[in-house]
This record gives C-alpha cells, sequence and structure tokens, in this order.
C-alpha cells in the first residue's frame, strides 16, 4: 500500500509535473468542444471582475506556484485558529497568490482525517464559484477582514484587471499586424518571384505570431488540491513505482458523466453565465481530447508497458466482440433483417476504436490539464473559439477540484509494479 513521506513530497514540489517519456506532443489533437461557436461564451470582462479569470497561471509553473502557496502560515494565525459561521474573511482565490476577494463562511463540514472544513461564498458571483476551504489551507489563504484590508484588496483586484486588458491589448495588436502583412502580400502583383516570396513570407509570420498570441492565452488552472494528486501522482509512479490499477475505480469517462449530469437542468445563471448546453458539448469534447492525447504525452516511461498491454487486451476483446456479432448474424439467417441492417463484421471492428477513458482515472485527465492550452496551440481555431473552450474547460475543472475526493484515493487506485515488471521497463539494468 503506497505511503506518502514528506521528504518525497518536499523533492517533487520543486520539480515540474512532466511526461517523462516524450516531449512536446508531436499529433495534433483534432477534435475540440462543439460548443466553441457558442456566441454566450464570448462576451465581455463584467465590471466586477470574475475571480478565475485573473488567476490564471502557465502550466509550467505549476510546481512553483503550488510551493508558493504552501508556504508555512504567511498571515501569521495561531495554528489553533478557527473562523465562525458567517464571518467575513478575504480569501484568495486559487493560485492568485496576491489577489484576495471578499468571502464569507457558510456553514462547516467536517472533512476526513479530522479536519474541518469551511464552506466559503464570493459576495456577489455564481455559487459555482462556492467552495470548501479545509483548515490547512484556511491557515494559508484567509487573511482577517477589516475595512482598510478590504480597500486594498478591491485596489489590488483593479490593478491585476487592469494587467489582464493591457495583455489582450497586446494579443488584439499582435493579430492585426499579422493581418495586415497577409493584406500587404495579397495586394501584391501576382506572377513574380519577389511577390511569391514575399507572400511565403507573410503567411510564414501570420502563422508564427498566431502561435504566439495562443500561448499568451489564459491557462486554464489547476487548484491546489489537484495539483497535490499531480505530485502525489508523480511520486508513486516514478519515485515508488506504482503503477495506477486499469481499469480506474473512477474512470474519466464516469467522471464526464457525473459533470454532465451536474450542469443538466441547471440555468446559465447557476453555471456563471455558460449554457448548460454548450458544457455538455464541451465535456464530450475534452474526452476526445483525451482519447487522442493519452497514448501519445500522458504516460511515464515507467508506464509504457502496462499501457502497451492494456492495447494488446482491448484489441482482443473487440476482435472477441466481432466474432459474437457475426456467429449472432449466422444464427439470423441469411436474408433476415437483422444481416441487410448491419455492417459486416470488418465494417464493425474498424470503427470501433478503443476507449481509453473508459480505463484510465482523473490523475491522468489532470495531466492532460496541465498540457491543455499547449495542445490548444497548435490548432487552427481562432482565438474566440479557443477563448470559449478554456472558459468550459476550466468550469469542468472546478468541478473537478469540488469533488476530487470521490474520484481519487491514493490508497486504492495503485498497485505495486512486480519485479518482472521492472525487467520490462529497464532491461537487465532493474
Amino acid at each position: 500500500m503506497p505511503s506518502r513521506n514528506s521528504s518525497a513530497k518536499k523533492k517533487q514540489q520543486n520539480s515540474l509535473v512532466r511526461d517523462e517519456s516524450t516531449s512536446s506532443p508531436s499529433t495534433t489533437p483534432k477534435s475540440v468542444s462543439k460548443a466553441s461557436n457558442s456566441s454566450s461564451s464570448q462576451q465581455k470582462l463584467q465590471k466586477k471582475q470574475n475571480p478565475s479569470e485573473l488567476s490564471t497561471i502557465s502550466s509550467g509553473s505549476v510546481e512553483k506556484d503550488l510551493s508558493s502557496s504552501m508556504s508555512t502560515n504567511p498571515h501569521g494565525h495561531p495554528t489553533d485558529k478557527k473562523w465562525a459561521i458567517g464571518e467575513k474573511v478575504l480569501c484568495r482565490y486559487l493560485n492568485s497568490e496576491h489577489i484576495y476577494y471578499e468571502a464569507k463562511v457558510m456553514f462547516l463540514k467536517d472533512l476526513s482525517g479530522g479536519d474541518v472544513g469551511y464552506g466559503i461564498h464570493y459576495p456577489g458571483w455564481s455559487n459555482r464559484h462556492d467552495e470548501v476551504v479545509p483548515q490547512h489551507e484556511a491557515l494559508i489563504r484567509f487573511k482577517n477582514y477589516s475595512d482598510q484590508e478590504a480597500t486594498k484588496a478591491k485596489e489590488d483586484v483593479k490593478r491585476a484587471q487592469q494587467m489582464l486588458n493591457a495583455k489582450k491589448r497586446k494579443q488584439s495588436e499582435l493579430k492585426n499586424r499579422s493581418q495586415a502583412h497577409d493584406e500587404s502580400s495579397r495586394s501584391s502583383t501576382p506572377g513574380s518571384a519577389d511577390n511569391a516570396s514575399k507572400r511565403k513570407i507573410a503567411r510564414r509570420t501570420t502563422i508564427e505570431t498566431s502561435a504566439v498570441a495562443k500561448k499568451d492565452m489564459p491557462q486554464v488552472t489547476l487548484t491546489d488540491p489537484l495539483r497535490r494528486i499531480l505530485i502525489d501522482d508523480e511520486n508513486l509512479v516514478n519515485k515508488q513505482f506504482m503503477l495506477p490499477k486499469l481499469p480506474a475505480r473512477i474512470t474519466v469517462f464516469e467522471i464526464v458523466q457525473k459533470y454532465r449530469e451536474s450542469v443538466v437542468g441547471v440555468g446559465e445563471s447557476g453555471n456563471g453565465g455558460l449554457s448548460p448546453q454548450n458544457l455538455e458539448h464541451s465535456a464530450l469534447g475534452l474526452l476526445d481530447y483525451f482519447e487522442t492525447a493519452v497514448g501519445t504525452i500522458l504516460l511515464y516511461k515507467f508506464e509504457r508497458p502496462a499501457f502497451n498491454d492494456l492495447v494488446e487486451e482491448l484489441k482482443k476483446q473487440k476482435s472477441e466482440e466481432a466474432e459474437n456479432e457475426s456467429e449472432a448474424e449466422q444464427r439470423g439467417g441469411a436474408g433476415s433483417e437483422l444481416e441487410t441492417s448491419k455492417p459486416s463484421t470488418g465494417a464493425s471492428l474498424a470503427e470501433k476504436r478503443l476507449c481509453f477513458s473508459k480505463q484510465f482515472g482523473l490523475p491522468h485527465l489532470l495531466r492532460m490539464f496541465v498540457r491543455f492550452t499547449d495542445m490548444l496551440a497548435y490548432t487552427e481555431w481562432s482565438e474566440r473559439s479557443l477563448e470559449a473552450i478554456i472558459r468550459h474547460a476550466q468550469d469542468f475543472v472546478m468541478f473537478l477540484s469540488k469533488n476530487h475526493a470521490d474520484f481519487y484515493d491514493v490508497e486504492k487506485d495503485y498497485m505495486l509494479a512486480p519485479a518482472e515488471y521492472h525487467k520490462r521497463v529497464w532491461g537487465n539494468h532493474s
């Protein structure tokens, strides 16, 4: 049964969670969320700034931010400090290290391990931003409320919003400049070698500028609890040589279905202004991304042999299913309606892809979100569409953060790899 010692964690907090077996994405996922065309996802920033829009981080700074967020009691609270129901606090939202928002303790909740959780609400914002903050996190994220501190916090939010707007203006200028290059190349006299060269340079400039603009887009933000899962997962696989159990106790497919159930029947006001239909479609699009990425960029080297075994086993199952279908068709009679309405066995087998989302669980899904914006940078979607995809993905991440305890259990979701497996990974040097 895996153990989590503090020294291993401290080492892992100083390293970036990354895939050891591959480098940058070698293949570009082709399927994306249908929700990217939704006009409701493209509204301007409201006058009241949404906390989630000011706390986006680069996936490359995950461990740095986590190490900062886990510093010991930066506000000088007594270790036994408690907050009461109805008490106002200034709470650091997610990973926004220096951005605090007024919040109110709405209820107390008993958590596992004897810890207490504070159910907090941010006044003026949708209930979807509500969260339960455990006691050990509250010591880090809560500041005592005062009128002076509240005024200072509002000024910090205003400055952060100005920086965000300046960043968006810069992106817009880059986009306009690239379009100007493109227009200039098209207005040149066709036919000459010089003009052809200019058009080629303009196209290359447009592509490169577009890629830079996409990389500067808001990132999908992982909360502290989710990033701790990534650190534990990396430690268990690469340091303690554990393997995730397959199929997972709670699979990615099941998690997505639970998310879809959570948004059905909830109006846009309860979804932070996002359409429930678009959120559903986005979740299905994330499944497509996962299916494409899991075998190429989401595995550690130590997991590769187990993945290869899984692929062979799934192919064998598909082949057996196809044979059973063929026998059933033959028993139905050559002239039966069943036989004439179904495609051939070979076609059925080809159309049935391997479904990895029904095998892997939360850690691999979180690994995808670490690389998610980088994956989008290789697509040809417009900036408007990409912003919609990221907004919907962020809503899904918030769902994962609130329910991660139901989807992940470090004591139940891993197994120790046998000695024979080590030989397959490392050869005779294990």
